[in-house]
């Protein structure tokens, strides 16, 4: 399960998300793209390998995006993976230090916890950092005019909470490993330990995390 997970992530994600931005304008795989990627950093034995993890995604699909711009002589621009490391990591490593600290309190809230810390992970990247918005995930959601009208209010960042929230909570955002389920019921998050409790409540939309 969690080879399996780790191989999701490296290399599911990263084609998904590439495929949420032009050419090819997939919006709809920004919702599902990062899960795998995002259960992979809870179920990572240890912080290192959380955030090689972490790199290792993001940096592939930072050049799946990027793959349609016209190739420049090596000679004009820094390698790619220098301005990723310089641009993109620091955000990257941030988040998944926040998220890995979320994930150890085993409850609902991680959903919204992982929302909140990319939105500030890369509000710091773009406004504190070195200025770069390359690849923001609510950039993606442009054909989805309803959907960006936030953005008058809270630039792109705004975005980032809805398409971002939606993957994490549908793969059980608790736990993969204790059984819990979390459910919504009237737009309110419910949680509990025991999917027979979840049964018992008539919850019509759960999310389980074992079979």
């Amino acid at each position: 399960m969690r080879a399996l997970t780790y191989v999701l992530a490296l290399v599911a994600t990263p084609l998904l998300y590439g495929l949420a931005f032009p050419p090819w304008r997939l919006a709809a795989l920004a919702w599902i793209a990062l899960a795998p990627w995002l259960v992979a950093l809870r179920l990572a034995s240890t912080t290192t390998r959380a955030v090689l993890i972490a790199g290792v995604t993001t940096l592939a699909a930072s050049a799946v995006v990027a793959g349609w711009l016209p190739a420049t002589p090596p000679d004009t621009v820094p390698p790619f993976a220098l301005v990723w490391l310089v641009t993109v990591a620091p955000a990257v490593v941030l988040f998944t230090l926040c998220y890995r600290a979320a994930a150890a309190r085993r409850d609902a809230s991680i959903a919204f916890v992982a929302a909140a810390a990319w939105t500030g992970a890369e509000f710091a990247r773009v406004e504190l950092g070195v200025g770069v918005p390359f690849a923001l995930l609510g950039y993606s959601q442009v054909p989805f005019p309803a959907l960006v009208q936030i953005a008058d209010v809270t630039g792109v960042y705004g975005i980032r909470p809805n398409s971002f929230t939606t993957p994490d909570f549908l793969l059980g955002s608790p736990s993969l490993s204790d059984g819990g389920w979390a459910c919504l019921v009237n737009g309110q998050i419910i949680w509990n330990g025991s999917r027979s409790a979840a049964v018992r409540s008539g919850c019509g939309a759960c999310s389980t995390s074992s079979a």
